[in-house]
């Protein structure tokens, strides 16, 4: 169904998610603090083209906004076709 419609999908490295967390853990006066840790977003039918080693047709766009984790936890968010290249990448065979 996703597919059909071709819906955004937001997205976001792992190792982002994790610095996120530990840091959202070990900062003090985060205490009840709720972030979204997220990156871009991309129709489906682009996600598919990044895991079979092509460029996406179409740009991302900002469906949830991260500001808030960016300035209190200072992460900075890798686009979200880097992780995607680099597993399609990983997975050549």
């Amino acid at each position: 169904m996703f597919y059909d419609l071709d819906v955004y999908w937001a997205l976001v490295d792992v190792a982002d998610v994790a610095e996120s967390v530990y840091k959202a853990a070990t900062r003090p006066n985060l205490h009840g603090k709720n972030y979204l840790i997220t990156c871009e977003s991309y129709r489906v039918s682009d996600i598919s083209l990044m895991l079979n080693r092509k460029e996406p047709a179409g740009q991302p766009i900002t469906v949830y906004s991260n500001a808030l984790a960016t300035k209190d936890l200072d992460v900075h968010f890798k686009p979200a076709r880097v992780p995607l290249m680099e597993y399609a990448k990983a997975t050549e065979g």
